[in-house]
This record gives C-alpha cells, sequence and structure tokens, in this order.
C-alpha cells in the first residue's frame, strides 16, 4: 500500500505524548520528509508487516545475520 497524491484523502487528527512527537519529528527530518508523509509510511509498513505475518527486527539483528552469511575465504585455514 502506498501513498498516491491522487487519491482522496481523509484528514486524522492524532494526539502524540510529547517526547513521541518529538522523536517523530526529528525522524522525519533525517529523511528530509514532512512529519505527516513519515507518520503516514511509518503505518503503512506497519499495516504490511501485520498483512505478511511477519516481524519486524531490529538493525543490529539483520547486520549480525548477514555477517553470518559472508562468504568464507578459500585457500586459507
Amino acid at each position: 500500500m502506498s501513498h498516491d497524491e491522487d487519491l482522496p484523502q481523509k484528514p486524522e487528527q492524532l494526539r502524540l505524548p510529547g517526547e513521541l512527537d518529538e522523536a517523530v519529528a526529528a525522524a522525519a527530518a533525517a529523511t528530509e520528509v514532512p512529519k505527516t508523509t513519515w507518520i503516514r509510511q511509518a503505518i503503512e509498513m506497519a499495516l504490511a508487516v501485520q498483512a505478511e505475518d511477519d516481524q519486524p527486527i531490529s538493525r543490529a539483528e539483520a547486520l549480525r545475520a548477514l555477517t553470518l552469511l559472508r562468504p568464507a575465504r578459500h585457500g586459507t585455514t
């Protein structure tokens, strides 16, 4: 599910604790998108994960798993 500018949009009001709002604003700024776009993308990602019955993992867990997949060097012991 991706956002399409041509589709009608329904405005929603969202109340966030101050600390969460600041974290969202910082994350949006880091990715150079408006806060509303960042929130919409986060919701779309959460819905996609839920629909696929998948579980997100942390970046550290992903890097650890990828490290284990590095091919062994041939010719060394």
